[in-house]
């Protein structure tokens, strides 16, 4: 399946893989938290605001991965935030998210030693997105098909308010 970054089709794509991946299963056991990957504000994909996908974790399960309001991703206890070139390199794991939030390419909100500790876990959270094709909008050979996806992001940010 592919599935436009970032987009509702992405998003659903990446819990089911969350929800099915068995060897997150097993590194979720000790873990009870939620977890939002923040992507800063990129206009040339028609991406003029953040986005916030929020990921409960809590009891040991993976529950849900959302789209919410920036808000609401704020409150999660651990926030990676970037910008779409980082995100993109993290997704395609080319970017270790443990690594980049120590060197300052992201940003880590909540306790960097928790999250070095669970170092396993969050390569398999990263591990998730490539378990299913994630297109880019910014390498689009066809200009129109660039113009069609900031149509789409206008109309399910609006719709979905987040």
């Amino acid at each position: 399946m592919k599935c436009e970054f970032p987009s509702p089709e992405w998003v659903a794509a990446y819990e089911k893989a969350t929800m099915e991946d068995d060897v997150l299963k097993g590194l979720l056991k000790k873990w009870d938290a939620t977890v939002c990957t923040y992507f800063l504000a990129y206009p040339k994909i028609g991406m003029d605001e953040d986005v916030s996908v929020l990921l409960d974790l809590r009891g040991g399960v993976a529950r849900s991965a959302k789209l919410v309001p920036i808000e609401e991703g704020r409150d999660a206890d651990f926030v990676f935030s970037g910008i779409y070139d980082k995100w993109k390199l993290v997704i395609r794991e080319e970017l270790d998210p443990v690594r980049a939030a120590i060197s300052g390419q992201l940003k880590l909100t909540g306790s960097l030693p928790t999250i070095v500790r669970n170092i396993k876990l969050i390569k398999r959270l990263v591990k998730c997105t490539s378990l299913f094709d994630s297109v880019f909008p910014d390498e689009y050979d066809d200009p129109s098909k660039l113009d069609e996806y900031k149509a789409y992001i206008k109309k399910f940010r609006s719709e979905l308010k987040v």
